[in-house]
């Protein structure tokens, strides 16, 4: 049995637990056409609403993200019209934010940013739409590095950035990012310097950027080996080593998170981590975490 959609909904969300996100549909005739033909979004909640509409939808590789005209910002483009007779025109035709972009997929991106849980308020972005240029300054760097051997080195590095988006009007509005970047050496060509791991958080102001800056800035070194962080989790060497191999070997609950990958350098000595990425798999495991009295 098909769930009751209004026929004037302009937003329809199928709640999905897949790797993929929600579902988004604009109008109603194409949302029960999906849930018809996929059985996968049988049963699931849906949820609709009428009057917001796409501002922009980006479509291109892994930074798929919609803008729509009530604020919400989601990681996930919607189906296109069932009535569309040239789909790839109608995405082209919901594109207002040409000029401000890549500041726009940064919150889409973002960490700290979620549909529920927005990382700026969409007063911040939704006049965007009306830009004419867009600029950015890098405001601050912090790098560290360490020597994982003597002629193997790791680095880490720490960016405050402000964009500049100006508006047809002559306003100048900003959005703040911090950028957290760990890199290794290729030990296979093209040589340099590999990425470990990266994300980035906005802010609608500097002192908020600055804070999670600070934040960020914890003095741990770049990478770690395993048998350095145990003091670092509160736990013992062996209860760390057990839980890794566990967790490496798929032995866990399921949905249990994933032990964070490893790196190795050229047959240099040792197997590294970025510590931070561990701190969050050891906090993130079922029963365990701050607070919870575990130390296996």
């Amino acid at each position: 049995m098909l769930p009751e959609i209004d026929d004037t909904a302009t937003r329809i969300r199928i709640n999905q637990s897949s790797p993929y996100g929600h579902a988004y549909y604009v109008d109603a005739a194409t949302a029960r056409a999906a849930i018809d033909m996929y059985p996968e979004l049988q049963g699931q909640e849906v949820t609709w609403s009428t009057g917001p509409v796409p501002l922009h939808i980006s479509a291109e590789g892994t930074s798929r993200f919609t803008a729509w005209s009530d604020g919400l910002l989601v990681r996930a483009r919607p189906h296109h019209p069932m009535s569309a007779p040239d789909p790839l025109r109608w995405y082209a035709d919901h594109r207002r934010y040409e000029t401000a972009r890549f500041p726009l997929e940064l919150i889409a991106t973002a960490r700290n940013h979620t549909s529920d849980s927005p990382a700026v308020a969409p007063e911040v972005w939704l006049p965007w739409q009306h830009a004419v240029s867009e600029s950015e300054e890098t405001v601050d760097v912090r790098r560290d590095e360490r020597a994982a051997a003597p002629d193997c080195t790791v680095r880490r590095t720490l960016t405050l950035t402000r964009y500049d988006i100006t508006c047809a009007d002559g306003t100048v509005r900003h959005l703040w990012q911090t950028a957290d970047l760990v890199q290794a050496p290729n030990s296979r060509p093209p040589y340099g310097y590999e990425e470990v791991s990266a994300h980035h958080t906005v802010h609608a102001t500097e002192k908020e950027a600055r804070t999670a800056l600070a934040d960020l800035d914890d003095g741990l070194p770049p990478m770690m080996m395993l048998s350095e962080m145990h003091d670092l989790l509160g736990t013992t060497p062996d209860a760390l080593r057990q839980a890794a191999s566990r967790a490496a070997r798929r032995e866990r609950p399921r949905r249990a998170p994933f032990f964070p990958p490893s790196f190795t350098f050229g047959g240099r000595p040792g197997t590294w981590y970025d510590p931070r990425a561990v701190q969050r798999w050891w906090a993130s495991r079922p029963g365990h975490g701050p607070g919870r009295g575990h130390t296996r």
